[in-house]
């Protein structure tokens, strides 16, 4: 199988959710900058990501194209001091889909999704509790680092279309 990983980075820290702005006199007021919890998480990712970018694991020849569609795993730990709940599934606030906001906003203000989240065809977020607090996120390919690895595996065979993420029929 092609290698379709195009970054990976972990954070540290207690994961933190982007909230819609809030609204006083008529005007949008940015909440991050407002939150301090906030833009110590939004520090730990910006980090996280220049650590990533100086190491010598990142593909150093990828420039993303407006037309490759991209799969992007997101997997939290939120903290806890309980040792019981630790690896277990976090089903109470904050919720996935703004944890996940956060992240990929700040990726996107360092270019690694370039042209916006919306390149993002596959999202995989999951939240666990743990001891410490953080995140690892994954970005690749959704069809390898091959432009034509989604024909290519309609040609060639059509029995393994799930692999390569092609939608079921009652999809199409």
């Amino acid at each position: 199988m092609i290698n379709k990983t195009l970054f990976t980075f972990l954070a540290n820290g207690t994961p933190r959710p982007k909230q819609s702005a809030r609204f006083f006199r008529g005007r949008a007021v940015s909440v991050i900058k407002s939150d301090p919890k906030k833009m110590l998480w939004k520090n730990q990712l910006e980090i996280a990501i220049q650590n990533a970018r100086e190491s010598e694991d990142i593909k150093s020849f990828w420039q993303p194209s407006s037309k490759e569609p991209l799969k992007l795993t997101v997997n939290f730990v939120l903290p806890t001091k309980t040792k019981g709940r630790w690896g277990l599934p976090h089903t109470s606030r904050p919720d996935a889909d703004n944890l996940v906001k956060f992240v990929m906003d700040v990726m996107e203000d360092y270019n690694l999704l370039p042209g916006g989240d919306s390149k993002v065809s596959d999202l995989n977020v999951t939240k666990h509790w743990g001891k410490d607090g953080g995140v690892f996120v994954e970005l690749e390919y959704l069809y390898g680092d091959d432009a034509n690895a989604r024909e290519s595996a309609i040609i060639n065979n059509p029995k393994d279309l799930e692999d390569v993420g092609i939608p079921p029929e009652w999809i199409v």
